[in-house]
């Protein structure tokens, strides 16, 4: 099973989407940052985690003066 959602970070909307994991439970993944993925038990805790990761993803982006690629801003 796969589904598509969007999650918003501070001013930041992204795409998220959701596959089943073979041994159990689901990862997340953002089709538009390859180092954006987590997995959790539920789909809740999977799309929970993925947002942890693209925060720090941002903050260390943000300290090492790189552009972020979040392409879906408000």
């Amino acid at each position: 099973m796969k589904s598509k959602a969007m999650i918003g970070l501070q001013e930041y909307e992204l795409p998220v989407v959701i596959q089943e994991d073979e041994s159990g439970g689901y990862v997340a993944t953002c089709p538009l940052w390859k180092d954006a993925y987590a997995q959790g038990e539920t789909i809740e805790k999977a799309t929970t985690e993925l947002s942890q990761v693209i925060l720090a993803l941002v903050k260390v982006y943000q300290e090492e003066h790189l552009l972020i690629p979040l392409f879906f801003s408000h």
